[in-house]
């Protein structure tokens, strides 16, 4: 008899039964301990369940009786319809075959006997020697890591079977060093050394390493010892010389987190390693607490200069000594480290609303010194996030009484109780991380909480267009609990992901996500399946594919293990480098045995140990073997270059590749100065003083600062950046400065001119100052980070801060004698559209996922502040946030100072917050005391007055289960007579021959609505190559999500089509999509594969057929209202019509024209050389062209194009001696975080460049792609067009003319993911005009920002380069954007000033997209109907009237940190994570160590 189900109580049971069961594995390991024999051993058991008589039930634990057996541990892995699987950890007691018998115990306690299970347990192997061979030769050390050096050993005697836990330890006696391991599996380990004694390093000193068998715990035995040789030798105190410690004791705390100490080496041989120590000893592992490897930063000819960095392990102060190997206190000094007490959470409820429950906490008032906090942290199981975000989680701030108090909520499922879903917020600072659990409700649910069950996994490979990633497909049924999510290995499937079923109580739903290459082999060991239903009641198991499949459909590759030593053949191309005052680039080459091929390719990485940034091999497969692109900084320390291959998810150092192939390894550099440390502060002073009284009379002398001396090698100068705040603004000032900027060359003037803030007493200080230097290495932002800060040196000077003090008389109200003692508010909230709700269904068209909403705050006292604006916060239960901030979703339509009124367009993106929905808080009141106000949930909901409707502050998301057609990315081939489409959907089914799909053409003379074109549904399944009447295609691939199709555009009737599908009979919205013009007009030379839909929506009220989404164009029976939105320059509109009513805001800088005004533009040159069309924008007429219609074309003009990489040169030569030549390319493409200006990722895009063969080539078209490096995987295509004519072309719906000998960039970014909704992608070109001529020449540069474009010129004389950047963008081929952001940043890369020569570099900050982004910017000469005047502000030859302009360029105030937010989000990414990587950042002191998952439990040790 098979028991299924809980007995009832009371009920009489016969004797135990017997359930028969598969024995999977069994594992044994033999110990010896304390004379008692035995084996650790594991058992894994299948336990068949017969689901006829009910449902399946898990013993709660299995026990035994057997005397030989000890249970450890039970773990159940999964149970399904089938059968149970459980790991037993346990000891047996004797050594040889035996049984034992097992009882599975339910959870009322009743139990079942389980059949008999045989075991073996053999004595340990009689080895002596284990076979380990190490060669004989020095091993090279890294100065810059966490370890000094590694040693990869294989061990040959070794396999699976045998019973020894293996151990590494130093032979007896004293020794510099100390051992880590790290077991890759049963025969391989990693053996990494740390520096701990310098004292007791002798001269090639050798370190003799015995191995041990674990388990024989009393008397370990021992093996065969073996000998490593590390390239280590003894310094001298003589060697030493002008050592400086920092921050300079002065009794006081410094504001360091770090201390530094500074020193010259004579004579360093690359093999001496000096250190810095406090001397005090671990009483737990009796190493130095605080002991750190200095390493070298330069070389001035005679001298090596070495740096030291030492975090103090304790908070008070104590004295540290620079640690040589004859003597360990050179010197020595006191240091005082920073250590905040930030304040604890003071409580944490639940409240319990209509729709969901809020978790909110709250943390009390703070002293004076804390009185804004800028880092809070917010954690779930699900990742955490914690980024300076000004006033985000701030609830109220009062000036007067320097008072914060912070809340913050999380949005929690209407009936949460779970604690197997934890979360949580913490205040984070250096010290101490403070966690609070969320209070589950008093009173339990009663009805049943079981989490979702996964039944089948299956892994699918697609083909054709889909073939670079793989699909998994989950099958789960929902159980008594609906399904919210799963998690594999840290990879989330939502809900949202359904692609066929439901998931409803009781039932099975499928979901899809797509998985790359790495992913999938790293499931090929373990892998763990978290799975939660709607409540957040979660339920996680553990699989092990190799020692038991659960899952029928689920075939995983072999992950074979590939190490060090697998690595065959390595060589760098050049080797014996001079990096004296330039970077080198090369690349590294390597064949590993059993790995070839691209998908390999993505397992592989490299790093250079100075670098943060992890570099992707690729596959070249014309000499069949993986190479990596690198650059090495000019000017770097002679000597080996340190660097790190990951191979396989396991990080391999420069000493494990030596061991592993020999010299080829090697790769070597000199100099013959050296600089690899960033630009410091060496002297700071406060402007007048640090004591600052300011006039009330006379605002001209109402002037502060610091003045900044940078110190900076032989690298340059090369960029920088101040952030300053105040006691009460925490958003505060910020200056960017270049090395033209700097009065003598060394010197930065920081001031700030007090303004519009309310004058009263505080204080000013220095937040932060980022430095770069000309190769890149550049200062942390933050003394919080382990990296070099840049104001170490000036850590203990009292200049840092600047009191300013007030008179009473200060021509306002309000000052500290008489406070504004309220804070800000929002008087109203409320929707356009007369709701007080937002509601999505993802399923269906009708929903509107944009919503336009009317904020207005208000201020009773001393007014509202013009440099703060607040932020709306939707955040979903996983701590997704979308943000809506000023310029983002906000702008501003009316403001008397002490009232302002701000238009919100809020944009849903597909699934976000499904299911459980979405909250809204606004943070950032300010007022001009600085009193400071937010908003949470909870306090939308009950503290908004106001007149109108009031906005709930939750957002209702659903989904009603319908096919869903979400996106779609084209991809054309030259001649656009044909293209592949692959279709983005949602619950698109599992059988295709229940998908029918359509694509039309739409006649383009009328609306989608007004015509009903025939529409032929082809059957997938059993028609594969057919097409439809209007539209022929194939279908390529098709799974829950995606459908692939090639697509014939050779008989094309119309641009516009329209794709529509049904499964099983259920129609999805209709997807309109415009086609590029060359589709239609093949002698159109756009040179471009550019697409676009409708972008610009006339104000209608739509009574039937199209509304144009942020995604596309839907088609469905609703009646809506349509929002339009439209910037221009100088003037920024929003139009609305509601019920037939248009209303209009506008807030312009041009005021009493009627029309649009080009005053700035000569007025186009006049009636008859063209016509103003919008501000700022002309449309030139009778062959003249230019931005202002009064240039001519430039005769005599070749166009030179790179074939290698996206750059070309427009040169002229007239005859008149003098020649005319420009370069336009690609300069750099960069992620930046728009809060604290720092840039996290920087690729160079001059050189990476792989041009694309096309299959049909287009006459005077350049296509090119570069792969970036990183983690990113964005793929960048580069097109360039040569225009020899006069010609038209079309670009995101729009058309546009271009002048004749000109060149076109397409810039098309793919699947570049930023890592952050606060970070900007911005990619920057160039452009030079150089002349011939020296004398009686000017140059020019000018901007014109325009509606449609920004114009830039570079005129040297009458001839000029024109560059066009138009303010559109293609997002992801069916959304056009039209207000992009340009920014010029001439001054951050100093861009060439001189009488015969103009250079520019400009920024074009690219919105968020999901799967690509298209530009379209373009280039040509001009001649100007003018030359540069004597009044002209040019720059001019010493022979020209006109002289060069004097005076130097000091850091201009930015008020307030830039707060540019994305609202674009993509659901199935968490986008606060915490990955700060930067390709030029010197991080010097780290070393990650990585875990992985492996099939035993191996963990870091130390002996």
């Amino acid at each position: 008899m098979i028991i299924n189900s809980l007995p009832k109580e009371g009920t009489q049971y016969p004797d135990i039964q017997v359930l028969n069961q598969t024995t999977v594995s069994t594992t044994s390991m033999y110990y010896n301990a304390a004379s008692i024999l035995g084996c650790q051993t594991t058992i894994i058991i299948n336990i068949p369940l017969n689901s006829t008589f009910g449902p399946v039930i898990k013993f709660k634990v299995i026990a035994t009786n057997a005397s030989t057996f000890s249970i450890v541990s039970t773990t159940p892995l999964f149970t399904n319809q089938t059968f149970g699987a459980y790991k037993i950890d346990g000891k047996t007691f004797e050594l040889g075959s035996f049984s034992i018998s097992l009882n599975g115990i339910y959870a009322n306690n009743k139990t079942e006997k389980i059949t008999p299970i045989a075991l073996t347990c053999d004595d340990a192997p009689a080895l002596s020697d284990l076979g380990i061979i190490l060669p004989s030769e020095p091993i090279p050390i890294s100065r810059y890591g966490e370890y000094l050096f590694e040693v990869p050993v294989k061990v040959p005697s070794l396999a699976e079977s045998n019973s020894i836990e293996l151990s590494f330890a130093l032979a007896l006696g004293s020794s510099p060093f100390k051992v880590f391991y790290e077991q890759i599996s049963t025969n391989f380990f990693i053996l990494r050394f740390k520096l701990s004694d310098p004292s007791l390093i002798t001269f090639q000193d050798l370190i003799e390493i015995t191995p041990q068998n674990l388990n024989s715990y009393i008397n370990p035995t021992n093996y065969t010892s073996f000998k490593i040789y590390p390239n280590v030798n003894v310094s001298s105190e003589n060697q030493f010389s002008n050592i400086n410690f920092y921050p300079d004791y002065n009794g006081e705390t410094t504001p360091e987190y770090f201390g530094y100490v500074i020193f010259d080496i004579l004579n360093d041989d690359r093999a001496i390693v000096p250190g810095v120590t406090n001397n005090l000893l671990n009483l737990d592992t009796s190493e130095m607490l605080d002991f750190s490897v200095a390493f070298p930063v330069g070389y001035n000819g005679t001298h090596s200069q070495f740096m030291g960095i030492i975090q103090p392990g304790r908070k008070a102060s104590f004295t540290w000594y620079l640690a040589s190997t004859d003597n360990q206190d050179i010197a020595d000094t006191r240091f005082s480290p920073k250590r905040n007490t930030m304040v604890t959470p003071t409580s944490t409820t639940v409240q319990a609303l209509t729709n969901c429950r809020i978790a909110l906490i709250g943390i009390g008032a703070e002293s004076f010194e804390y009185t804004m906090p800028t880092t809070y942290k917010f954690s779930t199981n699900n990742g955490d996030f914690h980024e300076y975000i000004p006033y985000w989680s701030v609830d109220s701030f009062y000036t007067i009484t320097n008072i914060t108090s912070m809340s913050h909520e999380m949005i929690l499922p209407k009936d949460y109780y779970d604690p197997s879903f934890p979360m949580y917020a913490s205040i984070l600072n250096y010290d101490d991380t403070v966690n609070i659990q969320v209070p589950q409700p008093l009173i339990a649910p009663t009805d049943g909480r079981t989490p979702p069950t996964v039944q089948d996994l299956e892994l699918i490979s697609p083909t054709g267009l889909l073939s670079g990633f793989y699909i998994l497909r989950f099958k789960v049924l929902s159980n008594v609990s609906k399904f919210h999510h799963l998690d594999i290995n840290g990879k989330k499937v939502y809900a949202i992901n359904i692609v066929s079923g439901g998931m409803d109580e009781n039932s099975i739903g499928y979901y899809e996500i797509t998985v790359n290459y790495t992913f999938v082999k790293s499931m090929s060991n373990s892998y763990t399946i978290t799975s939660c239903g709607i409540f957040l009641n979660c339920e996680t198991k553990y699989y092990f594919p190799q020692l038991l499949n659960p899952f029928p459909s689920l075939q995983l590759p072999q992950n074979n293990l590939v190490t060090v030593y697998d690595i065959s053949y390595i060589n760098f191309k050049y080797n014996n480098l001079n990096t004296t005052e330039s970077q080198k680039n090369n690349i590294i080459y390597l064949k590993i045995n059993g790995l070839s091929g691209s998908s390999d390719a993505e397992t592989i990485q490299f790093k250079l140990d100075i670098l943060n940034s992890y570099l992707p091999f690729s596959w070249n497969s014309s000499v069949s073997m993986f190479q990596c692109n690198f650059k090495i900084p000019g000017n770097y320390y002679s000597g080996s270059v340190g660097y790190s291959v990951i191979l396989g998810g396991n990080t391999y150092s420069y000493p494990s590749v030596f061991i592993a192939t020999g010299s080829n390894s090697t790769l070597s550099v000199t100099s013959l100065k050296s600089d690899m440390l960033p630009p410091l502060i060496s002297y700071i002073e406060a402007y007048p003083s640090i004591n600052v009284y300011l006039d009330p009379y006379n605002s001209t002398l109402n002037i502060f600062g610091w003045d900044l001396e940078i110190e900076e090698g032989v690298n340059g100068f090369d960029h920088g950046e101040v952030n300053i705040t105040s006691v009460y603004d925490k958003v505060g000032f910020t200056f960017k400065f270049n090395s033209s900027d700097l009065i003598d060359g060394y010197i930065i003037q920081i001031r700030i001119n007090h303004t519009e803030m309310v004058c009263f007493d505080q204080g000013y200080s220095i937040t932060s100052v980022y430095l770069v230097d000309k190769q890149g290495y550049e200062t942390s932002r933050s003394s919080q980070y382990e990296s070099v800060s840049a104001l170490f040196k000036v850590a203990a000077s009292d200049q840092l801060f600047i009191y300013v003090q007030c008179s009473d008389d200060n021509n306002s109200e309000y000052n500290s004698t008489n406070p504004d003692t309220t804070v800000p508010f929002i008087s109203s909230f409320i929707l356009e559209s007369g709701f007080n709700q937002i509601a999505v269904d993802f399923g269906s068209s009708a929903s509107n996922k944009t919503v336009i909403a009317t904020l207005v705050i208000e201020d009773s006292e001393s007014g509202l502040s013009s440099r703060h604006h607040p932020t709306i916060y939707l955040q979903d239960v996983f701590g997704t946030l979308m943000a809506i901030s000023n310029g983002n979703g906000m702008t501003v339509i009316g403001d008397t100072g002490y009232s302002r009124t701000y238009s919100c367009v809020i944009t849903i993106p597909f699934g976000f917050g499904y299911p459980a929905g979405a909250s809204i808080a606004i943070y950032g009141l300010v007022d001009k005391f600085m009193n400071t106000r937010g908003y949470t949930h909870y306090s939308l909901l009950y503290d908004i007055g106001g007149g109108g409707n009031p906005l709930s502050p939750y957002i209702s998301t659903t989904y009603t289960l319908a096919p869903s057609i979400v996106n779609m990315v084209p991809t054309f081939e030259s001649d656009y007579k044909s293209a592949q489409f692959i279709i983005y959907g949602s619950f698109l089914g599992l059988v295709s021959s229940d998908i029918r799909l359509t694509v039309d053409y739409i006649s383009e003379s009328h609306s989608s609505e007004e015509t009903q074109l025939p529409v032929n549904t082809i059957t997938i399944r059993s028609l594969l190559s057919t097409t439809t009447e209007s539209v022929p295609f194939t279908i390529s691939s098709i799974f829950g999500n995606y459908i692939a199709i090639s697509v014939d555009l050779q008989n094309a009737i119309s641009r516009q089509i329209q794709i529509q599908l049904s499964v099983g009979g259920q129609p999805s919205n209709a997807y309109n999509f415009l086609l590029p013009s060359e589709v239609i007009d093949p002698t159109s030379t756009s040179g471009t594969s550019s697409i676009s839909t409708t972008s610009t929506i006339t104000p209608q009220t739509t009574t039937g057929g199209s509304v144009t989404s942020a995604t596309g164009t839907s088609t469905d029976g609703s009646t809506g209202t349509t929002p339009t939105t439209t910037t221009t320059t100088a003037t920024t509109s929003t139009t609305t019509t509601t019920s037939g009513t248009t209303t209009s805001s506008t807030t312009t800088s041009t005021t009493g024209t009627s029309g649009p005004d080009c005053s700035k533009l000569s007025n186009c040159g006049g009636p008859s050389q063209g016509n103003c069309v919008a501000d700022n924008t002309c449309s030139c007429i009778n062959s003249w062209i230019g931005s202002d219609c009064t240039s001519k074309p430039l005769e005599g003009v070749t166009i030179n194009v790179n074939p290698n990489s996206p750059s070309a040169s427009l040169n002229q030569d007239d005859g008149s001696g003098f020649k005319l030549s420009s370069l336009i390319n690609l300069y750099q493409i960069r992620e930046i975080n728009s809060v604290t200006n720092k840039i996290l990722y920087q690729y160079d895009l001059q050189d990476k460049w792989v041009p694309v063969k096309q299959s049909s080539p287009k006459p005077n078209t350049f296509i090119y792609s570069n792969t970036l490096p990183n983690a990113k995987t964005s793929i960048i295509y580069a097109t360039i067009a040569i225009y020899e004519q006069q010609s038209t072309f079309e670009f995101a719906g729009e058309q546009y003319s271009i002048n004749p000998n000109s060149i076109k960039f397409t810039i098309n970014i793919t699947n570049y993911k930023v890592d952050n909704v606060l970070n900007n992608l911005e990619l920057i070109m160039q452009a030079q005009l150089n002349s011939s001529q020296t004398d009686d020449i000017c140059s020019k540069k000018e901007i014109v920002k325009g509606s449609i474009s920004d114009q830039l010129s570079v005129q040297l004389n009458n001839k000029s380069l024109y560059c066009r950047f138009l303010n559109s963008a293609l997002l992801d081929g069916t959304t056009a954007v039209n207000n992009l952001t340009h920014v010029n940043l001439n001054s951050e890369f100093q861009a060439l000033v001189k009488p015969n020569s103009g250079q520019y570099y400009y920024g074009i900050v690219l919105p968020t997209f999901n799967d690509y982004l298209i530009l379209d910017p373009d280039f040509s000469l001009l001649l100007q109907s003018s030359t540069i005047s004597n009044d002209d502000e040019g720059i001019c030859s010493s022979s020209s009237s006109k002289k060069f302009p004097t005076g130097a360029i000091v850091g201009i105030v930015v008020g307030g940190v830039a707060f540019v937010v994305v609202i674009g989000i993509v659901v199935s990414t968490l986008l606060f994570r915490r990955h700060r990587f930067s390709s030029v950042t010197m991080k010097l002191r780290s070393w990650n160590s990585k875990r992985r998952s492996k099939s035993k439990s191996y963990n870091l040790k130390n002996f």
